[in-house]
């Protein structure tokens, strides 16, 4: 765990999660969902991959999932890039649809998942953000969008063929029949 980049009140604290006593990590973990501070989440995420304690598991989905400072999206989506997060990228992705974070900016990187990851689950949760970001779908090249999925239908995995295939149409009925009223 590499601490140097934080001050030394923040070091004492953030040992504290360097342990397999639950009793000395939920104090931590509710210091820093309290303080609110992105910069601790790479520092989480290495927890989240090497916490065999379920209860510690518990409290890291629930701190992440209340995530409200939008800073972190860009450092969740760091992490999905990295391939020593492989082991939970599912899980990552997955903060993009169950967080009130804005991950619309990386739209066409969870498009470029969904067609190339080759772990259906991945590819799952990257479909699921597709789908969750229909508010933001005004802001995308939909014709584009549907160029590329058709192109990529052509090869993708029998597993993931009838979800390219939705998306296709639903992207096709918005741009022939507009968003549907809210």
């Amino acid at each position: 765990m590499k601490l140097t980049q934080f001050s030394e009140e923040e070091q004492i604290f953030l040992k504290k999660l360097d342990t397999d006593k639950f009793e000395q990590i939920l104090p931590a973990l509710k210091q820093i969902e309290e303080s609110g501070k992105p910069e601790y989440l790479p520092i989480l995420f290495d927890l989240k991959l090497n916490s065999q304690i379920d209860l510690v598991q518990r409290e890291l989905n629930a701190l992440f999932i209340g995530l409200k400072v939008q800073a972190a999206a860009d450092l969740i989506m760091s992490a999905v890039a990295d391939p020593l997060y492989a082991e939970i990228k599912s899980f990552l992705i997955s903060l993009a649809w169950q967080t009130s974070l804005d991950f619309s900016d990386y739209f066409d990187e969870f498009v470029r998942i969904f067609v190339s990851e080759p772990d259906f689950m991945v590819a799952f949760e990257a479909y699921t953000v597709i789908e969750n970001m229909d508010h933001h779908y005004a802001k995308f090249d939909l014709p584009h969008l549907v160029a590329v999925l058709k192109e990529e239908s052509l090869s993708i995995h029998a597993d993931k063929k009838e979800l390219i295939v939705e998306l296709i149409h639903k992207f096709q009925d918005i741009i022939e029949n507009g968003f549907p009223e809210e």
